[in-house]
């Protein structure tokens, strides 16, 4: 047992208990992490901070002449939110990355709050949860990095070696972390926020869409949520894969949990499923396989991503896949749209191009306001205006196979301006004229056409 009486501060981390422990000994970190058997082959435990095996916890606990149970609350295994029970306190990689695609840990590195520090409180066992973004304190966000140089905080990395490292007093570079300036002040609305995920990472019961729910279900859905706002908005990622990297910068954690709050706050599943479409309405286009790259069928929010594909993103993403970007809906009734288009709203292009036909091309447009007006397929517009519906989506594939990519674009632009002239005229009197007349034309016009478009079908 080492000749001291020093139990760790409330809160306080093992790395910085650590520190403080060899100062009080006048030793420095890398002696004590061996004395500790915190080596490994000539290795400091690099992943010690987030948990250690129990004959292991027993014995430092011993050593350090404390309680277990005081030394496990500096350990991020405190925190019930966490899953980390695999983890067997080795310098393996593979395992700790392993445990980290579950869930949003650090594997190195911390946050801090300057102000905290420079009142003499311990380095806090929770600035390395990527879910801490500010201090309740002093109402600040925390630090990422040293004001002076950039590096992030790193405690374990000093025990490494003999080389100078990270203190809880110092960065590498020497300058003192009471020094940096505090973060940007935050409202009650991020402190709120901040104290829902303090209760998800403690592991407390807490409702989520009506349901009580546990810790580790509610931080899966806020990493859900939050990955979902760096793909599915123009927010930049802040890593290749962000469901699988969390961000280390605190005011970007701060915006992806503003962003993924009306989610995660929703007091049914299907306001969540509003607010999921409202944070995926800033990219056009995006459709339900995108949906499902944004995060996987597994997750906790893929019961709200298919009520809202369900309800209200069906029909946008079945266009989708048909014109690679979605259309807004209109307001224009299916009795004013005429079987065969006005050729005056054509598209300027499809006016002179002799193939295909120009019933053909005309007929596409209506089948495109159509669609606006809120039919879900091809097939169903073409039964909406009285046509045969396979026929009428083969028609579609075939006018835009042969008049190119800028087909798409340009069907899209015709189809929204035709759908708004029809707005604003009179209902169309001669509809059983022109149904009979567009089917015979459609049908008078497919010589050629018809065996091409069957040969491509």
């Amino acid at each position: 047992m080492l000749p001291l009486d020093a139990t760790p501060a409330h809160g306080e981390a093992f790395a910085g208990y650590l520190h403080r422990i060899a100062a009080l000994i006048e030793t420095d970190p890398h002696s004590l992490y061996a004395h500790l058997r915190l080596r490994s082959a000539g290795r400091t435990v690099r992943y010690v901070h987030l948990a250690l095996p129990d004959w292991h916890v027993r014995d430092v606990s011993r050593e350090l002449g404390i309680e277990r149970e005081q030394l496990e609350a500096t350990l991020l295994r405190h925190f019930a939110g966490l899953d980390l029970g695999a983890l067997t306190g080795t310098h393996a990689d593979v395992a700790h990355r392993t445990v980290q695609r579950g869930q949003w840990l650090f594997l190195s590195g911390t946050r801090y709050c300057a102000p905290c520090l420079d009142e003499g409180r311990p380095w806090l066992n929770a600035w390395q949860l990527p879910w801490a973004f500010m201090c309740a304190s002093h109402h600040v966000l925390l630090s990422g990095a040293c004001s002076h140089c950039g590096r992030r905080p790193d405690l374990v990395a000093r025990a490494s070696s003999r080389s100078q490292g990270c203190t809880p007093e110092r960065c590498a570079c020497g300058h003192s972390w009471r020094d940096s300036p505090p973060g940007p002040a935050v409202g009650d609305g991020l402190t709120d926020l901040q104290r829902q995920l303090d209760g998800a990472t403690e592991g407390r019961p807490e409702p989520l869409w009506g349901s009580v729910t546990g810790g580790r279900e509610r931080l899966a859905a806020w990493r859900a949520a939050g990955a979902a706002s760096a793909r599915g908005t123009g927010m930049r990622p802040w890593a290749r894969r962000p469901f699988l990297v969390p961000p280390t910068d605190p005011a970007t954690m701060a915006e992806v949990v503003t962003r993924a709050a009306p989610i995660l706050t929703a007091e049914s599943m299907s306001t969540a499923a509003d607010a999921l479409g409202a944070l995926f309405a800033e990219r056009s286009g995006l459709g339900e396989a995108a949906i499902w790259n944004v995060f996987p069928r597994s997750s906790p929010l893929a019961p709200v991503a298919r009520m809202w594909l369900r309800r209200s993103g069906r029909v946008h993403s079945r266009l989708a896949r048909s014109q690679d970007q979605a259309l807004p809906l209109v307001a224009v009734p299916m009795d004013r749209i005429p079987t065969l288009a006005d050729p005056r709203w054509l598209p300027p292009r499809w006016r002179d191009v002799a193939v295909p036909d120009v019933t053909f091309r005309r007929v596409v447009v209506s089948l495109a306001v159509a669609r606006l007006a809120g039919a879900g397929t091809w097939h169903t517009a073409g039964r909406a205006l009285g046509l045969d519906g396979d026929y009428a989506a083969r028609t579609v594939r075939h006018v835009l196979y042969r008049l190119g990519d800028p087909a798409r674009s340009e069907l899209t632009s015709a189809a929204q301006a035709y759908a708004a002239a029809l707005n604003g005229a009179s209902p169309v009197a001669t509809r059983p004229h022109d149904l009979v007349r567009g089917v015979a034309a459609l049908r008078a016009c497919a010589h050629i056409e018809d065996r091409g478009l069957a040969a491509r079908d």
